[in-house]
């Protein structure tokens, strides 16, 4: 199972590389993950590319990011009209000047390439696919469009729980929902902390350059 965000420290991501390695038969891969780190999802991607058995991703309300492309790089997939995949180029974090910048850009571009032969490799129209991730909007796409768009998606019902059960995992849904709220708002505060580093950075070095140049003229007018 891949739950939960995608990274180095994911509980149960150590143990899905070591089962995906040593594969005996086929197997269901359940994902309801946003994404995480696509090096991490890169190589869950090479695993099961390797693997001479049958996997088969199953959708339980969200596989989004990395995460989907995951699931598309499986043999084949199900999921329900309730659940949904988000699709986009990647994304960082960035600091320097302009040519740290280019080559952070250069870096990407060639990470969003290799992500999309990953994505159209399936995809019925990969044109129309790889155009609508280059206006670098997020597509959203509902479990009947995912169906649709991809080869070797089965649509499903949702399958009905009894008792005490089903609301057991109606309470777990909110905490992993809860959890990643939590998630994007620390992402959010990390991301304005950056941004106020970065002009409190750039008003030290306009105050810098006006207290040189004030020191210049003074030197010039002595």
């Amino acid at each position: 199972m891949v739950k939960g965000e995608i990274n180095g420290e994911i509980y149960n991501l150590y143990d899905l590389k070591q089962q995906l390695a040593t594969l005996d038969d086929d197997m269901e891969l359940t994902i309801n993950s946003p994404g995480g780190s696509v090096m991490e999802g890169l190589e869950v991607i090479n695993l099961i590319q390797k693997c001479d058995k049958k996997i088969k991703a199953i959708i339980e309300v969200q596989s989004s990011s990395i995460a989907a492309v995951i699931a598309l790089c499986c043999d084949s997939m199900e999921i329900k009209k309730t659940d949904f995949m988000v699709l986009h180029h990647c994304m960082t974090f960035a600091f320097g000047n302009k040519e740290a910048l280019q080559e952070d850009i250069d870096a990407m571009t060639v990470i969003d390439n290799i992500l999309h032969d990953h994505i159209t490799a399936k995809c019925k129209d990969p044109d129309a696919l790889v155009a609508q991730l280059n206006t670098g909007r997020d597509v959203w796409l509902a479990g009947d469009q995912v169906a649709e768009m991809f080869e070797n998606v089965t649509l499903c019902e949702p399958k009905k729980k009894e008792g005490l059960q089903n609301c057991a995992d109606i309470t777990n849904l909110i905490r992993e929902n809860q959890a990643n709220t939590g998630m994007i708002a620390s992402m959010k505060a990390e991301l304005e902390a950056l941004k106020a580093e970065k002009a409190e950075r750039e008003d030290a070095d306009r105050r810098m350059a006006i207290a040189r140049r004030i020191s210049s003229e003074v030197y010039t007018n002595v």
